[in-house]
């Protein structure tokens, strides 16, 4: 089912605008971004809906012969869908006039296409979708001789939170939707792990939690942040439990998804199958995208992955030691069918922090799916941000 996922305004007098929006509602945009195809500025703000102002560019801008026809106002509705392409076949099928040939890049990392408004009547609707390709331009934070990409999403007068991605992942495999979700309250900045993604190491120094904590604090520091919220799926939430049992000076909150530290034999097991090259070079259209996100260095990460995961179940008494030693207060979401980690082993985690809650997600695997990361961010945001 569509989603609401933004209102879009057309906006004659910018500054005006954002005054009046200031004054009256208290808001301020989290994100301004170039369209040059279109023609436009957008700045989005978040009113529990986000809402997208039109900056006209170019005179020749189709935003530009909206304001010339109707004046300042209401522009569009946007509404999120599972399936873009889905979306877009069915609606050209069914014979619905569209204005486009096919979905584009838009604004906020989506695809996106309109709807012509004689169909609805008189109201133009957007359909969009998030696109995985639409990354941030990364920064690099040397490290070990190495380099550490780091994406920065959101407005730099919101609080700092540092997200961290799960093994043998990326920010674009797995966290880019949390980040999306998350940048309307807070300067997001997610990075990839040593090894991982677009970040550069040798490719022979193993993975250890110690060295992913100093990879941590090593953003954290170029970040700007003596204290920080971490964030983190799977392996990353065990890192930023770690960083804040042991630098808890650095951390304000801590919220991990899909997260374990009492591992035994059939996880380990679990993982390897996950990260087998040879298995996943088996599906070619997989493989190639995987290696894609890692820069071309899968084949040299994944058997790494799986050494380390050999190590963690003798990382168990440690993990004993530090996890008491969590100060800071701690959410943990799982998802309820996930088919890595049993929920016993999220509830232990829970009972062996001092200052934990617990959510649940439905119908959630360990894999976060797109409308588990809404869900997932939905319950950090609540936590975060309400708490």
């Amino acid at each position: 089912m569509p989603r609401l996922e933004h209102v879009g305004f057309a906006v004659s007098d910018l500054d005006t605008t954002l005054d009046a929006l200031r004054r009256v509602l208290e808001l301020v945009p989290y994100k301004t971004e170039t369209v040059a195809r279109e023609g436009v500025r957008t700045h989005f703000l978040d009113a529990g809906a986000k809402l997208e102002l039109l900056e006209v560019l170019a005179p020749e801008s189709p935003v530009a012969a909206f304001l010339a026809k109707k004046g300042p106002g209401l522009h569009h509705l946007a509404f999120d869908v599972d399936d873009l392409d889905a979306t877009f076949a069915r609606l050209s099928g069914a014979g619905v006039p569209l204005l486009a040939d096919a979905p584009k890049a838009g604004a906020d990392g989506k695809r996106i296409f309109f709807v012509h408004p004689k169909a609805t009547p008189g109201l133009l609707v957007e359909f969009c979708a998030d696109d995985p390709s639409a990354m941030p331009t990364p920064a690099f934070v040397p490290f070990e001789g190495g380099q550490i990409a780091t994406y920065a999403l959101g407005s730099d007068a919101r609080p700092t939170l540092v997200l961290l991605h799960g093994a043998g992942g990326s920010t674009q495999l797995e966290t880019l939707p949390l980040a999306r979700q998350l940048q309307t309250d807070f300067r997001v900045v997610a990075f990839d792990l040593p090894g991982h993604g677009q970040s550069a190491d040798d490719g022979r120094a193993p993975i250890t939690f110690e060295r992913m904590q100093a990879a941590t604090l090593a953003v954290l520091d170029a970040a700007g942040g003596e204290r920080a919220v971490l964030a983190g799926y799977s392996f990353g939430g065990a890192i930023a439990l770690f960083v804040a049992a042991q630098h808890p000076a650095r951390v304000e909150r801590v919220a991990a998804h899909a997260t374990n530290v009492f591992w035994d034999e059939a996880m380990v097991r679990g993982m390897a199958k996950r990260v087998n090259v040879e298995a996943i070079r088996r599906r070619p259209d997989v493989w190639t995208m995987l290696d894609h996100a890692h820069g071309g260095h899968a084949a040299a990460l994944f058997p790494r992955v799986a050494d380390f995961s050999a190590t963690i179940p003798a990382f168990r008494a440690e993990a004993e030691r530090l996890l008491p030693q969590v100060t800071a207060p701690v959410l943990l979401t799982a998802g309820d069918r996930d088919d890595l980690f049993p929920l016993d082993a999220t509830l232990r985690l829970r009972d062996a922090l001092p200052n934990a809650s617990l959510g649940l997600v439905p119908s959630l695997r360990h894999r976060l799916d797109p409308a588990g990361a809404r869900a997932v961010a939905a319950m950090w945001k609540a936590w975060l941000v309400g708490g």
